[in-house]
C-alpha cells in the first residue's frame, strides 16, 4: 500500500501500540494499588468491573506488547539491529578448508566432531534459494521466449539452476550445552558439492549481542520453543480482546449513565428563586 510493505506496517502498528500501551501505564501507577490478579476476568457486569478488568489485563498484557513489538520491529529492521547489537563483528569467522569424503556418513561425523560433548542435531537445512533467482524462474522473459517450447526450456533451465545453488551448501543445526532457549543456536556448513567443511558456528562463542539477536525470531514467532509458549501468546492474545472490550464496555456504560443524568437534569422544571 502506498509503496510500503505490509511487514512496515506490521513494525508501525506494533510500535504505536507499545507507546499508547505506556500511556496506559503512566495513568494507571498512581492507582497501582488497586491491581488485583481476580479482575483478570469481569466479576460482574457493573461498569466497575468492565473498568478493573481493563487495567488489570492491560498491565499484564503491556508485557506482550513490549516483547513482540520490539522483537517484530527488531525483524523488520534486520539491519539497524545488527548494528545496534554489534552481530556484524560476531559472524566475522575464518573459513576452514576441510576436504572431506562425499558422503553422508562423513559428512555428520565432520558436523558431529565441530560440536562439544552433549550437542544434538535438531535439524539439517539447505539454504533458500537467491530471492532474483527465484524471481527470474517464476517471471516469463518475453524476450527470450517467442514460443512455448522455448520458454519452457528456458525455464527448466533457470530452475535447474536455482536447485543447484539451494543444495550446494547443507546446515547442521545443533543444540549444544550453554543455547538459550533450547533453540539450535550452533552451526556447521558444509559444501555438498566440494565436501568441503565451510564454517563452524558456536553459540558459546557468540558475543551477547549475537546471542540476544539470535533468539529474537523464536520469541516473536513462537517457532522451535515449546508448545507452552505458543499456548501462553494465545493466552495473552485472548486476554488482549478481553481487556479492549472491557474498555469499550466501560466507556459505553459511562457515557449512556452521562446522558440519562443529563436529560433527567433538562427535565426538570426551572425554579425561580
Amino acid at each position: 500500500l502506498w509503496g510500503v510493505e505490509g511487514k512496515h506496517y506490521a513494525a508501525w502498528v506494533g510500535l504505536i501500540a507499545t507507546l499508547i500501551s505506556l500511556l496506559g501505564l503512566w495513568l494507571w501507577w498512581p492507582v497501582r494499588k488497586s491491581f488485583k490478579a481476580k479482575d483478570l476476568v469481569p466479576r460482574g457486569r457493573k461498569r466497575k468491573h468492565f473498568y478493573y478488568n481493563h487495567m488489570t489485563g492491560g498491565v499484564v498484557v503491556l508485557l506482550a506488547i513490549l516483547l513482540f513489538a520490539i522483537t517484530g520491529a527488531s525483524i523488520t529492521y534486520r539491519t539497524f539491529t545488527e548494528q545496534l547489537l554489534g552481530v556484524e563483528s560476531a559472524k566475522s569467522e575464518a573459513k576452514q578448508t576441510v576436504s572431506l569424503d562425499s558422503h553422508w556418513q562423513a559428512w555428520l561425523e565432520m558436523a558431529y566432531a565441530q560440536m562439544p560433548a552433549g550437542a544434538v542435531l535438531q535439524q539439517i537445512r539447505y539454504p533458500r534459494p537467491p530471492r532474483k533467482a527465484a524471481e527470474n524462474r517464476e517471471a516469463p522473459n518475453n524476450k527470450t521466449t517467442r514460443s512455448q517450447t522455448n520458454f519452457k526450456s528456458v525455464t527448466d533451465s533457470k530452475r535447474n539452476t536455482v536447485e543447484k545453488l539451494s543444495e550446494q551448501i547443507l546446515t547442521f543445526q545443533f543444540h549444544a550445552p550453554g543455547d538459550w532457549l533450547g533453540l539450535a543456536g550452533s552451526r556447521v556448513s558444509i559444501d555438498k558439492q566440494g565436501s568441503v567443511l565451510v564454517n563452524t558456528s558456536l553459540h558459546a562463542d557468540l558475543s551477547l549481542g549475537a546471542k540476544v539477536f539470535s533468539i529474537l525470531k523464536a520469541l516473536h514467532t513462537g517457532h522451535d520453543l515449546p508448545a507452552y509458549y505458543v499456548v501462553l501468546q494465545l493466552l495473552l492474545s485472548l486476554l488482549g480482546t478481553v481487556m479492549v472490550f472491557s474498555g469499550l464496555v466501560s466507556f459505553i456504560i459511562k457515557k449512556r449513565k452521562r446522558n440519562q443524568v443529563d436529560r433527567w437534569a433538562n427535565s426538570q422544571p426551572l425554579t425561580e428563586s
